[in-house]
């Protein structure tokens, strides 16, 4: 990378105009397309980390408000994906914790379970229909993998721009 920094002040009476020769007042970035691919990469992968970070934080704090009780399914509808995987889609029946309502929810996961199990679900008691029935063991997993993706594009950027200089 390579910063020109000209700030020099001209006398009066003399054109400060830019033009091609002359750049006043100005910085002038000059990168290689190895190095911009490379910001482009890091910056591509550190994304699913956040995405995991932010999905993480917001489970905490759903946690830290939500209720505990439990729900029966009572209907699953099976759904394909992209290239035939498969989604169920649980209609639930579940009961607030002051036994006062019995609501009923959609949830989608990719577990397959039985009309008329009984999983665990949480909810906010402020507004019950904001449920959840994912608990997040999944997500440390999900962190490592994002983690190591990200500490191998770092490498392969390193290695990219290390090659570049000893081509020459």
């Amino acid at each position: 990378m390579l910063f020109i920094f000209n700030r020099a002040k001209q006398p009066p009476g003399i054109n400060t105009r830019p033009c091609r020769q002359h750049f006043t007042d100005t910085i002038i970035l000059i990168m290689d397309k190895i190095t911009i691919a490379c910001i482009i990469l890091i910056s591509l992968g550190i994304l699913p980390l956040l995405v995991c970070l932010i999905k993480v934080r917001m489970l905490k704090a759903f946690k830290q408000k939500a209720v505990s009780t439990t729900a029966t399914i009572t209907h699953i509808e099976t759904h394909r994906g992209f290239k035939g995987n498969a989604y169920y889609v649980l209609i639930l029946e579940y009961q607030t914790v002051d036994m006062s309502r019995l609501l009923t929810g959609r949830a989608i996961t990719s577990k397959k379970y039985v009309a008329g199990s009984v999983i665990p679900l949480m909810y906010l008691p402020g507004d019950p229909m904001k449920f959840s029935i994912d608990s997040g063991k999944g997500y440390p997993y999900m962190i490592a993998i994002c983690i190591v993706f990200f500490v191998f594009i770092v490498w392969c950027c390193f290695w990219l721009n290390g090659l570049k200089y000893t081509t020459h």
